[in-house]
């Protein structure tokens, strides 16, 4: 028994530990400049002094005590992937930290495969960061990279390939939408789709850039579901079109029971006798 209270005492405190960092991390300035003699007598500790100024001392402690534990990896994940985006500079040192973020979170996800959605959703925007940072370096900065003896750097493999880890983030993503998914999340996903649907032309824009039509459908269809999250229903023809009704009448009674219709225009929608359908009652309909 008295092994078992010092495991829970032990998770406890690595859990503490972990969430500690993770604010440090991300507000350890307000907190430096905000300690002052008359705060509570923590703040005035030594120690918790210290860890304020190295808030990674927290997430040593945190992985001493539980270097299992998901929680404590999810945090130490969020934590290296915040600061990689929010307090590095270089491209060099942003793609180590999230090497290292993705590497932890993998860990996380491998001890609890299932209902482990904080890791999940993390780890899509961690490769999705990823992907960016690499699409900025050189080829030069990238061989400098891999040529460092560093096994968090050693998942890029061997190629600067940042369509790999596009993909990577996307399958991440779905797990979530099958699973616990916001709309947030769903957001995200959908920018990946549209990403790779016009890779490597990712901060283009036109149909013209759109070399895989399978993702942008598969974007909107994302758009769709965190909408509906935020209690705007959307009409699906596949869905919500009644079965025996004309394709017309579906249309009319669609366009009819909407508050508000957005057009998509591509050639497709140009050349589609249906979509032509759809424009005529809709520009004719007093749509509130």
């Amino acid at each position: 028994m008295e092994a078992t209270d010092d495991s829970a005492l032990n998770l406890y405190i690595a859990r503490s530990y972990a969430y500690i960092g993770h604010l440090l991390l991300s507000r350890g300035d307000l907190a430096i400049e905000k300690v002052t003699d008359k705060e509570p007598s923590i703040f005035l500790q030594s120690s918790f002094r210290k860890l304020i100024k190295d808030p990674w001392i927290c997430f040593q402690e945190a992985l001493e005590k539980g270097p299992e534990d998901t929680h404590v990896l999810n945090r130490f994940g969020k934590s290296l992937r915040n600061f990689a985006n929010f307090k590095t500079k270089e491209n060099n040192e942003k793609i180590k930290y999230l090497c290292e973020a993705y590497n932890y979170l993998s860990k996380s996800i491998t001890k609890l495969p299932h209902s482990n959605w904080f890791a999940y959703v993390t780890r899509m925007r961690t490769s999705k960061d990823l992907a960016a940072v690499l699409d900025q370096i050189n080829d030069n900065d990238f061989d400098s990279l891999i040529g460092r003896n560093d096994n968090d750097l050693a998942i890029l493999g061997r190629e600067r390939d940042s369509e790999s880890w596009l993909l990577k983030a996307r399958q991440d993503g779905v797990k979530c939408f099958n699973s616990k998914a916001t709309e947030p999340d769903l957001g995200t996903l959908a920018k990946i789709c549209q990403m790779l649907a016009k890779y490597p032309d990712v901060k283009k824009y036109g149909p013209q850039y759109v070399k895989k039509k399978e993702y942008i459908h598969e974007a909107i269809h994302y758009l769709n579901y965190a909408l509906e999250m935020g209690g705007i229903l959307g009409c699906i023809s596949d869905r919500d079109f009644r079965i025996g009704r004309s394709i017309i009448d579906n249309i009319i009674d669609a366009v009819e029971h909407s508050c508000k219709i957005i057009f998509v225009i591509t050639e497709d929608f140009i050349e589609s006798r249906w979509c032509d359908y759809e424009v005529n009652p809709s520009t004719c309909c007093d749509v509130g």
